[in-house]
């Protein structure tokens, strides 16, 4: 009896979040019982819910060991290989669990998502849609078969699952959001942009949502609305240096050049391997005349990825504007070799206007094949 109060404890202490005292209460508990099955289900969510997989692991080992067709164990049990991302554990856990039940809704579900995770969506949308046929009104499902849907490029059937899912639950912000990217991928900027504010309406939280509508509306150019989207996510989120990157493009589109400067920075200081967004900061620095900057900052670039084009490009243009022809023809050659579009960049670039008649230029931008 004192075992089984303490298993009552331990269940109000996870409840709590309070996971180590139930880890101490169960402990307890199984050395009084040590083979109760719902003891050490419990001790092993209790462990892995406080960060420790391996005793978990070793946990639910020992219970199914016990326990064999508990289809719960084993579908808790593919939850934590699929939080280590072990997609190949997490998927025998859930089949194990599936042959033991086919009807329950949490196996089905978890069952579509690894196959999802393993990128086999053809399975994955055959399980869900399992589900759905079972539960017709889960609106979760619905969200996963089109996001399913969407990685196999099935973008109107994508489009049915996301409505659906909103009819059902009209304040799922996540599903307004994958319907938006839907319609971008479809060429629709106007609805996704609507789609995304819709989204925004209901969390406004959401930066990747501001940082989107940010993407749109910089295709649209509309650049000084974009501005005021992706200073939004940054507010969200000032970790992301692909909003910081995104900020900046539109800063140097309006030729905010001081601003631009200041967030490719930023970008590049949260990952100093940010390769865009130092050749970005290159051009600037050309575009300004700061030339040795942006020779410097190529250079920390192709250091980082040396077959990167855009960097000897922006190299080559800071060398022939500083007069140094060897080195902006070795440097616009290696771009070329590297990604043979900087040939016809060059054939319109004001950068190289100074060398239009020099006979190496025009063989090497002209004649080269």
């Amino acid at each position: 009896m004192y075992a089984e109060q303490l298993y009552q404890n331990a269940q109000k202490a996870i409840e709590k979040k309070r996971y180590i005292d139930a880890i101490k209460m169960l402990q307890k508990a199984l050395q009084m019982e040590p083979n109760e099955p719902d003891f050490l289900h419990e001790l092993a969510l209790a462990y892995h819910e406080s960060g420790d997989s391996k005793r978990a692991i070793d946990t639910f080992q020992k219970l199914i060991s016990l326990d064999a067709y508990n289809e719960f164990a084993w579908n808790d049990f593919g939850n934590v290989y699929t939080e280590l991302m072990d997609f190949e554990k997490a998927l025998r856990c859930y089949e194990k669990a599936f042959s033991i039940n086919p009807n329950d809704t949490d196996i089905l579900y978890n069952y579509g998502l690894v196959f999802d995770n393993l990128e086999q969506y053809a399975k994955a949308l055959e399980i869900y849609e399992k589900l759905l046929v079972k539960h017709p009104h889960d609106h979760e499902a619905w969200n996963s078969c089109g996001v399913t849907n969407f990685h196999l490029q099935q973008y109107q059937k994508a489009l049915e699952c996301y409505k659906k899912a909103i009819e059902l639950n009209p304040k799922g912000f996540i599903y307004l959001f994958n319907m938006a990217q839907v319609y971008e991928n479809l060429g629709d900027h106007q609805t996704a942009l609507t789609t995304y504010k819709e989204a925004l309406n209901i969390n406004p939280k959401m930066f990747e949502a501001w940082n989107n509508c940010g993407l749109i509306l910089e295709d649209l150019e509309k650049y000084e609305e974009a501005l005021t989207y992706y200073k939004k996510a940054v507010e969200l989120n000032p970790k992301d240096e692909d909003t910081w990157h995104n900020l900046a493009n539109v800063h140097d589109l309006l030729d905010q050049n001081t601003q631009a400067i200041d967030c490719y920075t930023t970008a590049i200081s949260i990952n100093p391997n940010e390769v865009d967004s130092m050749t970005s900061l290159s051009s600037v620095f050309v575009k300004i005349g700061d030339y040795q900057n942006a020779i410097d900052w190529c250079n920390k670039a192709i250091a980082i990825a040396p077959d990167y084009a855009g960097s000897h490009y922006n190299k080559a243009c800071a060398y022939s504007l500083l007069e140094q022809k060897d080195l902006f023809l070795a440097s616009l050659q290696k771009a070329m070799q590297l990604e043979p579009e900087c040939k016809n960049w060059a054939q319109g670039d004001d950068d190289f206007d100074a060398w239009r008649n020099d006979a190496d230029f025009k063989a090497l931008i002209i004649d080269n094949k």
